[in-house]
């Protein structure tokens, strides 16, 4: 059996109404038997946004993992897992009601001092979505999602690497939205494109410090909700 507590929080220093709390907890059966290990389990968050309650989930989670998927003469791990959650939305957003599933399949590989990874997600939204006596705005998209990475180890002590990724989510029930131009109807379409760079630095076995460069650009049809995003973090892991 394994267990994990993860708390996450994000603070503005002036849109207060953007603060974001989570605290998630997972607990799970694992059984291996080479070159596989099976893992199945249940867990639950709690997610606050500006002070307030925003969300309960319940969680079924379902991984296979395999060493035995190498290409050539490469260290490699493939990775299978799927996620089925309930959501429970505050009353103000009762909209976000319902069921979020995902599908995601990892490649990961290691060769002398370089590293790799390949990654497609699937994630399928069917929630209550938000309707008014004029409008109707769809929060259940269908996402999918491809990401490749690769990395050196310049030293044992340090590792530089970089990412890309796309992601298209598409709303299958349309917009209801008004307009300068009158009524518009239309099925939202946005392709996310991220761009990173992320390092390592172990200063000892048990202490290092962590890089993490991001660049997403959303273009969607729907003007509203196009946006740009840059953030750098640093941060310190510990192993116990």
């Amino acid at each position: 059996m394994k267990a994990q507590l993860q708390l996450y929080g994000r603070q503005y220093a002036d849109e207060q109404d953007f603060n974001t709390h989570l605290a998630r907890f997972d607990t799970a059966w694992e059984r291996s038997s080479a070159p596989y290990r099976f893992s199945l389990g249940i867990g639950g968050d709690q997610l606050w946004r500006g002070g307030s309650s925003q969300e309960q989930r319940a969680r079924l989670s379902g991984q296979i993992a395999t060493s035995a998927c190498q290409l050539g003469s490469e260290a490699a791990r493939c990775i299978v897992s799927v996620d089925a959650e309930q959501v429970y939305a505050d009353t103000r957003l009762d909209a976000y009601d319902g069921q979020h599933y995902r599908l995601d399949l990892r490649y990961k590989a290691k060769k002398d001092g370089w590293r790799g990874d390949v990654r497609y997600r699937l994630d399928y939204d069917d929630r209550e979505n938000f309707d008014t006596a004029t409008e109707f705005y769809s929060v259940s998209p269908m996402g999918q999602t491809l990401r490749f990475g690769i990395g050196y180890a310049f030293t044992p002590a340090f590792e530089l690497g970089t990412s890309a990724g796309y992601r298209l989510n598409y709303y299958r029930t349309a917009h209801r939205l008004q307009t300068r131009e009158g009524l518009l109807v239309i099925n939202r379409k946005d392709h996310r494109y991220t761009a990173g760079i992320d390092g390592e630095y172990r200063v000892n076995p048990t202490l290092s410090v962590i890089l993490d460069v991001q660049i997403v650009k959303n273009d969607s049809n729907i003007a509203r909700y196009d946006y740009d995003r840059r953030t750098a973090s640093i941060g310190v892991s510990v192993r116990l």
